[in-house]
């Protein structure tokens, strides 16, 4: 390389890492790339405060679309479908699910690959779902794109799971059993009558429950299953917890419910999925929907949390729309992405807090969450006896309670009636007004039996 040539070489040089130096600058000073700060408390198992942590983290930034250009993908070829992360990412494998699909689809779809694994009519929902194996050397995101490109505007996603939203336990045997109700007296609720609810019905979509608990005994529970007949169903702890909070009889264990006296219809959506672990499907969460609106029930509690589902989408306006009101919680996953069905548009969705008014520190942040309820260290039934657990599963209830009773007085139980009725009365716990740690703040309210 002569002079000349070197000279200009390291020019060009200078003037890319100059403009390099620029571009970091730029960036650096971006609202972007702006740190922000969020101070939360930290739980021990036991669900004891043991300190404050701090996440700094940086707001995402949306990816670069390509240029004028960037080289077009090979004619013929279908674009590379990446891969999902986080609860988008949890499906049943092999399988999509399609909703009302069109005339002629089947006989498409099965020169395509696809093969019909089940028919489902929800005739409540008005919905008529197939669940399709996928053609061989092909991903579940791929089956799904190549079904809604060839059928635009079909209802087709993966068969996503769910998870209950449920965090850490501890089986220490509570000392005080405040009259017979560790639930009612976390909210003050102690000197509520036994027959608080009578005439109530509401519903949950959960786990398995132990109808034989204790806890039940004299009690109203109507109990239902969906999991996959080929499959057993998952564990009891969950369900049965959830159940007992709700009507759990008032004993000399702690066990009693918010509305003993309410009739309350169980279905459980999960089962065991060959390694040992509980999960529930997109389809099967919707086959429950389709049972308690058969049964006309009024309000519906979801302690669970997973992907954002199209199939799930649908069924829950379509349930909103019998007069449902739905009630989910927010998720323990210690994150600011949406957990569905709480992010669902009309669903009120719940968040944990302590007897101390502290949030739970693994629950899900963001726009949607609505209300707080008491969700850190519960006492609850399970198989065989009692625990102590703590997670937004356990909040939600609280709420759902006063929506069934308010729905058996008459009053509005559609979504904004209800966050407006008990966001006023809200202790506002974070930042003025509503937040997306605690919403509106704690419920401070007194169930009218």
């Amino acid at each position: 390389m002569g002079p000349g040539a070197m000279t200009r070489h390291l020019f060009q040089q200078r003037i890319i890492l100059c403009l390099a130096a620029a571009g970091m600058i730029a960036m650096a000073g971006s609202p972007a790339m702006a740190q922000s700060r969020t101070t939360i408390i930290e739980y021990d198992k036991d669900g004891r405060p043991k300190g404050a942590i701090t996440n700094e983290q940086r707001p995402g930034t949306a990816a670069t679309p390509a240029g004028p250009n960037a080289a077009p993908a090979a004619r013929g070829t279908a674009p590379a479908v990446p891969a999902p992360r986080g609860p988008a990412s949890r499906y049943a494998d092999g399988e999509v699910v399609v909703t009302n699909a069109p005339a002629g689809f089947e006989a498409a779809a099965a020169q395509m690959g696809f093969r019909v694994l089940e028919r489902v009519r929800l005739a409540n929902l008005g919905l008529e779902i197939l669940r399709l194996s996928i053609p061989a050397r092909s991903t579940v995101e791929e089956a799904r794109a190549s079904l809604r490109t060839r059928f635009p505007g079909i209802v087709a996603d993966a068969n996503h799971l769910y998870e209950p939203s449920q965090g850490a336990a501890s089986a220490a045997a509570p000392a005080d059993l405040r009259n017979g109700s560790l639930a009612r007296a976390m909210v003050g609720w102690e000197q509520v009558p036994a027959t608080c609810g009578r005439g109530v019905r509401l519903g949950m979509i959960d786990g398995a429950v132990d109808t034989t608990h204790p806890a039940f005994a004299g009690r109203q529970i109507e109990y239902k299953s969906f999991h996959d007949p080929k499959k057993q169903p998952g564990a009891a702890s969950h369900g049965t917890a959830v159940a007992a909070l709700f009507i759990g009889a008032p004993a000399d264990k702690g066990f009693g419910g918010i509305l003993p006296g309410a009739k309350l219809y169980a279905a459980n959506m999960f089962e065991e999925d060959g390694s040992g672990k509980t999960a529930g499907s997109a389809l099967a969460m919707v086959k429950a929907l389709d049972w308690l609106a058969t049964e006309k029930i009024p309000v519906v509690n979801l302690s669970i949390a997973g992907a954002d589902n199209t199939l799930l989408k649908l069924g829950i306006e379509k349930a909103r729309r019998t007069g449902m009101a739905l009630v989910a919680s927010v998720g323990n996953d210690n994150s600011d992405e949406p957990a569905f069905p709480a992010a669902f548009e009309g669903v009120v969705s719940v968040t944990a807090v302590s007897d101390q008014r502290l949030i739970y520190d693994k629950a899900n942040r963001g726009d949607y969450v609505d209300l707080a309820a008491p969700g850190v260290r519960v006492w609850t039934a399970v198989p065989g006896g009692g625990k102590y657990q703590t997670g937004t599963s356990f909040a939600a209830p609280f709420i759902t309670a006063l929506i069934a009773l308010d729905a058996a007085k008459g009053q509005s139980i559609e979504e904004k009636a209800v966050i407006g009725r008990y966001g006023a009365k809200a202790i506002d716990l974070g930042p003025p007004g509503r937040d997306k740690i605690f919403g509106f703040g704690l419920v401070n309210a007194t169930p009218a039996c």
